[in-house]
């Protein structure tokens, strides 16, 4: 069975792929926000937070543009750097983690980023009267 150019587009538009995505992300960025430093801190430092919150930014802001919410992007960056700061709390209470503005202030760059990303790719997303 072979799946066609449409129908990849048909599940892509699909809310609940990208609402699901985005529960995945923030589940494994608690995850491994909490757990001790692994290998040589490959969970922790700036490319790391880059990363994860660049990437929960822009599938955050593609679930809220197939939903149709104003504001979806901004709102999406908004909810990636207050998660990333809810982390950084979290981790203030953890002895072998740390509370670092620094890292605070990388989540809420790189949820610029995503949401720049999810804006790029909203006109692929959005139906235009084809599936």
């Amino acid at each position: 069975m072979r799946i066609g150019n449409q129908q990849v587009i048909a599940c892509l538009r699909t809310p609940g792929l990208w609402l699901a995505a985005c529960l995945a992300e923030a589940a494994a960025i608690l995850v491994l926000s909490v757990v001790p430093s692994i290998g040589n801190g490959i969970n922790g430092g700036p490319a790391a937070h880059g990363l994860a919150y660049s990437t929960l930014s822009c599938t955050a802001g593609i679930f809220l543009i197939l939903k149709k919410t104003p504001w979806s992007l901004a709102k999406a960056a908004a909810s990636a750097a207050l998660y990333g700061g809810l982390i950084e709390l979290v981790q203030y209470f953890i002895p072998y983690r740390s509370c670092e503005a620094e890292d605070f202030a990388v989540n809420c760059i790189a949820a610029l980023a995503g949401m720049t990303m999810a804006g790029i790719l909203r006109p692929l997303l959005i139906s235009r009267g084809k599936p």
